[in-house]
């Protein structure tokens, strides 16, 4: 009868690992320190896309997200299988889990083989977004600006139902409650209010820290209570509007730069 371990291991990026003829892993966290993508991949085959900012080695003060929980999207990785990290960038990725000791004759325990057979088309990755005010420009009262746009093909479809934080960098002051609100647009209508009497347009971007921090805010925001299915030949926006009631001006030769960064589960229907 199999037998399941621990796994909390630190691997290198960019290096091939092979599991041993009798055993096999269940990574159920992801966390690395390499600042690029990081694509795992078993024998080959793309199961996911991480990186720092959201899957950190460690929960710490400066990211309270800590290693990313794939949930039901854990990456299995079969006696005798390829393991690795790909990345453009070099570092180390964390892998927690379980490590599974299978007795002679034994396979892979039924629900890691179902989901192991379609761990590449069906995994948690990462979407980026940004947009920069060019020529050291202000940003004017009530304008919007769409950060991150997606539309998948015909048979991608994306959940957003994890951590979605932002960012604006080079402002001539630092950014204050009320100054920015984050919206969500499917297919060119707000998933908001759409008239300025209840206040606020958007997510305050300060709510949506990123990443959530000990010295900014430690809560972090998702979408998990209201996730957004997004279907294939359907758009996505994510905008950022002024909504301090005035211009907001960039610091002395800057550019005011606005960033999104979301977490999505990804499927390929094949």
């Amino acid at each position: 009868m199999a037998k399941i371990y621990q796994l909390d291991k630190i691997l290198v990026a960019n290096t091939v690992y092979t599991m041993e003829a009798d055993r096999y892993f269940v990574i159920k966290k992801l966390g690395t320190n390499v600042s690029a993508d990081t694509v795992p991949k078993v024998d080959g085959v793309p199961c996911g896309k991480i990186i720092d900012v959201l899957a950190p080695l460690h929960k710490t003060t400066s990211n309270f997200l800590g290693p990313l929980d794939l949930g039901m999207k854990y990456i299995v990785v079969p006696p005798n299988r390829k393991l690795s990290f790909e990345s453009t960038g070099s570092g180390k990725v964390r892998i927690i889990g379980d490590l599974v000791v299978l007795a002679p004759g034994e396979n892979l325990l039924p629900e890691h083989a179902a989901r192991y057979a379609v761990q590449g088309n069906d995994y948690i990755t990462h979407l980026l977004g940004s947009y920069t005010i060019a020529g050291g420009a202000s940003w004017p009262a009530d304008v919007e600006y769409t950060v991150l746009s997606l539309t998948p093909a015909t048979i991608e479809e994306y959940i957003l139902k994890h951590f979605v934080g932002a960012s604006i960098a080079n402002l001539s002051a630092a950014l204050a409650e009320g100054q920015v609100g984050i919206r969500f647009y499917l297919d060119g209508v707000p998933l908001d209010q759409i008239m300025s009497t209840p206040g606020q347009f958007g997510v305050d971007a300060l709510s949506m820290p990123l990443p959530p921090a000990g010295s900014t805010e430690m809560l972090g925001f998702t979408l998990e209570n209201y996730p957004i299915d997004l279907l294939g030949d359907h758009t996505l926006e994510i905008k950022a509007r002024n909504t301090s009631g005035g211009a907001l001006s960039p610091a002395t030769g800057t550019n005011i730069t606005i960033t999104i960064r979301a977490l999505a589960n990804y499927l390929k229907k094949v």
